[in-house]
């Protein structure tokens, strides 16, 4: 991950049951606020990652 354009590598560690559960919901309070938008940017690129793989 720490060669890849955003730092994060688009590996699955979960099996499938657990892969899109969330375990944590940050604030848009203070320090969370920071972690929500970080954990937003991440979400928008696995989006980005799945569409360029299916082509569309």
């Amino acid at each position: 991950a720490h060669y890849e354009e955003n730092k994060i590598a688009d590996l699955q560690c979960l099996p499938d049951s657990l892969k899109d559960a969330e375990y944590y919901v940050p604030t848009s309070e203070g320090v969370e606020a920071r972690i929500k938008t970080r954990l937003e940017q991440i979400k928008a690129w696995k989006a980005e990652l799945k569409r360029k793989r299916r082509g569309t």
